[in-house]
């Protein structure tokens, strides 16, 4: 679901530290590392302010921004008809937890939109960031025909590379390696293994081994490609010895004149 860049869409956005922001967005990219917050009232688009996704819990794209207080939303039963797509069960870090459905889940991608199974629910479409979930329960989707399940906060393969990366640039800059692991819901020794691949590698280290392992066949082919290819032509002086990765160029036996060689004059026979 990508927003017309043109269109003003209604949004409440959720982060993690609990607080909410009303506002508006236009052309909302979900592929993106974020996106800009405008308030309601910016018609002309000059005082947005972008927003994360890692410090979110879920983009929430809604009717009005007043709601209905007085309306109870069902979020923990699928109704009977529902739109096409996956059934699945959201759990989040505020104990919150929903029921509806997904037509795309990639655990991979910054996060994925969910259709609330309340028909009548003041959330039309929710933007959910995958990393900051604590549950996401693929309904019937196991081979056996149960849930699968997949914990993004607490299982390491699932994490986003940059996910890592700020978790180590935490430790690093002084937070408590104990409130970091304990906020990601991670192991400490977890952590420390994350901060030694980074010291040594740099963030690229922090990738998965897959992930690491594609990357380094990738590089020896690109080195295999350029070694392939013919080294540039370098002119040297005649008589110099040509240096590594150069071309001699080739010095013709004698000067050119503008005309075809042909036999001296004394070498010629008169008849």
């Amino acid at each position: 679901m990508a927003a017309d860049s043109s269109e003003a869409t209604k949004v409440v956005v959720a982060f993690l530290d609990r607080h909410r922001e009303r506002g508006m967005v236009y052309g909302f990219r979900p592929f993106g590392d974020g996106f800009v917050l405008h308030p309601v009232e910016d018609k002309n688009r000059l005082a947005g302010k972008p927003v994360e996704f890692r410090v979110c819990k879920a983009v929430y794209f809604v009717r009005t921004h007043e709601g209905n207080r007085n309306f109870k939303e069902n979020k923990l039963q699928l109704p009977p008809i529902l739109p096409q797509g996956r059934k699945v069960s959201i759990e989040y870090p505020d104990g919150e937890r929903t029921v509806g459905v997904t037509e795309g889940f990639n655990p991979s991608r910054a996060g994925f939109f969910f259709i609330p199974a309340d028909p009548k629910s003041n959330n039309t479409t929710v933007f959910v960031i995958t990393q900051n979930v604590n549950e996401i329960r693929l309904l019937g989707a196991a081979e056996d025909g149960g849930d699968k399940v997949i914990r993004p906060r607490a299982e390491k393969g699932v994490y986003l590379p940059q996910a890592r990366v700020d978790a180590v640039q935490r430790i690093l800059r002084g937070e408590p390696m104990e409130k970091v692991a304990k906020e990601l819901t991670v192991a400490q020794a977890t952590l420390v293994e994350w901060r030694a691949k980074f010291l040594n590698g740099g963030a690229a280290a922090t990738r998965s081994r897959a992930r690491a392992r594609r990357s380094r066949h990738a590089e020896e082919a690109a080195r295999r490609s350029g070694r392939a290819q013919a080294a540039p032509f370098v002119p040297t002086t005649p008589g110099a010895r040509p240096t590594r990765g150069s071309r001699s160029p080739r010095t013709p036996t004698r000067p050119w004149t503008g005309r075809r060689a042909g036999p001296s004059p004394s070498s010629r026979t008169t008849s």
